[in-house]
């Protein structure tokens, strides 16, 4: 999905927006090049909070920022799998898939102004607020919507959600109408489960926009005290935190998040200065990243594989793309070899042949790296003579388009929309180009009255798994009138079938088997054209600042970072 994850800064940031392996220096690994406790750390980043709530932060700087401030149930920290944060161990499933039971640390609390320990129904408030109109999470109706009584709480005729009991202040009791309990518990290590006490968020949702994100109460080792939209974040100790079972070190007295709009400026005041990390946005630029391979910067630099697709997604929903003929032949013609140069040729990425990406259950099963055989994706370098016989399908008897002019957004700073242009001219496409900052893009994306036919976007996953990636960008269920992550809004019954089956799959083979057919049926209708996989990122440092990479955000790791201090 767009993700996780926004991702309004993602689509600028393709190249460190998406989880994945990674390396650093391994002089970090000198003991007298170790991090210690104190100091300040900036962060300069392109990227501001989407939301300091919670429930409702969706961007990747939110997330880098927020889990500092609050402990979810679960966390990703090193790999694939969530491990216990709040949470005392693992979830306990019930063989039928449909109950999860977590039980909660003791000795964990709440910072001021609240000051005392967190119990089972902070956990539930939290996840409950997340269906509240004032609130609306982007994670409730998702991963959350299949607990038992959801309707029945969010119509107002229930106080609670039946499907969330508490059988003690430390255990919580997840029941679910379907089998549901593989998505479930990879979605209790998102923010949404972070505690909030309820003598707090009464009020603050009270209203038609919940002021929560103002007034947030940590349970992490920080604290929000300041924030200036599109300016900076600051964080401080939290004096209330608890240690126990915190996998985070907090080694900085503060953490300061710096919006910078310029990437060039803020990669030279991050290798050339002290104290700073260079934050998500665009790759440094060309000369920096050449300089980088050379070994200029030794000691200085981090790198990251990155776990995700970038695609162009095409709006099934209006012509002329609402004709798969159409659509067969943009993905014909398309050269994705010269798309994948535009984006810094293979460091960029692996050329995608369908759209789950090579770190999810289901690549595999769905045709791996040779993909799922459609001939509309055989050719890397596009098939023009493929392309045109399509186009005659769709009623064009030259195999030439010679219909209405289309709308293609894409970044800027990023040339692929213009290669892309070119491409489509060549198909008889006339296309008229914008070139949007993230953000805007994003907004524009995603409204249905404002799409434009053609977007781009990468798309990550809130954790590894074929539904979270595949769900909110394909399902045919996930389609809002409001405002979408699924862009294409394809409408296909054997697709949404085929989604129906694999959502209820339990066992991970069993999972991944229906995850790779539901790739299969979408690459075959060609609701977006699949241009690279992930790809290796470089990420920047002072000399003097030490952090591990999340493998997870495939980003650095806020949890491990500290500055080496010197006499």
């Amino acid at each position: 999905m767009w993700r996780a994850g926004a991702l309004a800064a993602v689509a600028a940031a393709w190249l460190v927006a998406c989880g994945g392996g990674s390396d650093t220096d391994r002089r970090d690994t000198r003991p007298d090049a170790q991090a210690s406790r104190g100091g300040t750390l900036e962060v300069l980043s392109s990227s501001d909070a989407d939301s300091l709530d919670p429930a409702r932060a969706y961007a990747f700087g939110a997330w880098a920022i927020l889990m500092q401030v609050h402990r979810p149930l679960y966390a990703f920290t090193e790999g694939r799998e969530p491990v216990p944060d709040l949470a005392a161990g693992p979830p306990q499933i019930s063989a039928d898939g449909r109950t999860v039971t977590v039980r909660i640390r003791g000795g964990v609390r709440f910072g001021a102004p609240v000051d005392r320990e967190v119990v089972a129904a902070d956990v539930r408030n939290a996840i409950e607020r997340g269906f509240r109109p004032s609130v609306v999470s982007p994670y409730a109706e998702s991963y959350f919507g299949d607990l038992e009584g959801v309707e029945a709480f969010r119509s107002g005729r229930a106080e609670h959600i039946a499907g969330i009991e508490l059988p003690d202040d430390r255990t919580l009791r997840f029941r679910l109408a379907r089998p549901r309990a593989a998505l479930l518990v990879n979605a209790l290590a998102l923010l949404i489960t972070a505690p909030v006490p309820s003598e707090v968020s009464r009020a603050a949702d009270r209203g038609r926009t919940s002021t929560y994100d103002r007034r947030a109460v940590p349970t992490g080792p920080y604290r929000i005290t300041a924030y200036k939209p599109g300016v900076r974040i600051e964080l401080e100790r939290n004096a209330g935190h608890s240690s126990q079972g915190d996998f985070r070190r907090a080694l900085p007295d503060r953490i300061v998040w710096r919006v910078r709009s310029d990437i060039a400026v803020a990669s030279r005041q991050v290798l050339q200065g002290r104290g700073r990390l260079l934050g998500f946005g665009p790759p440094p630029p060309a000369g920096i990243l050449r300089d980088v391979a050379r070994g200029r910067y030794a000691g200085r630099t981090g790198a990251v594989q990155a776990s995700g697709t970038l695609v162009y997604s095409l709006d099934t929903s209006r012509p002329p793309l609402d004709d798969v003929n159409v659509r067969r032949a943009i993905l014909a013609g398309a050269d994705r070899r010269a798309l994948q140069l535009s984006q810094g040729g293979e460091v960029a990425g692996e050329i995608a042949t369908h759209y789950l990406p090579p770190t999810i259950p289901g690549w595999e099963e769905a045709g791996g790296a040779a993909g799922p055989g459609v001939d509309f994706l055989r050719r890397p370098e596009g098939d023009p003579k493929l392309a045109a016989s399509y186009l005659r399908k769709a009623g064009f008897p030259s195999g030439r388009f010679d219909g209405p002019s289309v709308e293609l957004l894409s970044v800027v700073g990023l040339s692929t929309g213009e290669v892309l242009q070119q491409q489509l001219e060549k198909l008889g496409f006339r296309v008229k180009l914008r070139n949007l900052n993230p953000d805007a893009l994003f907004s524009r994306c995603g409204s249905p009255g404002r799409k434009p036919h053609i977007c781009i976007g990468p798309w990550a996953a809130d954790f590894f798994d074929g539904e979270a990636f595949l769900g909110p960008v394909l399902d045919p269920a996930s389609i809002n009138p409001e405002f979408t992550l699924n862009m294409s809004a394809l409408r296909d019954e054997r697709l949404a079938r085929a989604f129906d089956a694999a959502r209820l799959k339990v066992d991970p083979a069993e999972r991944a088997r229906a995850w790779g057919q539901v790739d299969r049926t979408a690459t075959e209708l060609a609701p977006a054209l699949p241009v690279v996989w992930g790809g290796r990122s470089t990420l920047l440092r002072s000399r003097d600042v030490r952090a591990g990479v999340s493998e997870w955000l495939g980003w650095w790791d806020l949890s491990s970072a500290g500055l080496v201090r010197t006499p």
